[in-house]
């Protein structure tokens, strides 16, 4: 079971954590648990969220 909002790729593996649970640069750490196998931990960089331009209307 994953925890609320984390998806995990049945083909490739690949998970995916929404952007708001998780704090930018931080560390995310991750192990894959079935029965009683647990794999190693694997490590990963959250990226930063995409930033909006700050907009200016256009001149009357």
């Amino acid at each position: 079971q994953t925890p609320e909002g984390v998806t995990v790729d049945g083909k490739t593996g690949k998970v995916t954590i929404p952007a708001k649970k998780v704090k930018d640069g931080s560390d995310v750490k991750a192990k894959d648990k079935k029965g009683e196998n647990t794999s190693s931990e694997a490590t990963g960089k959250a990226k930063n969220n995409p930033t909006t331009p700050a907009t200016t209307p256009d001149a009357p």
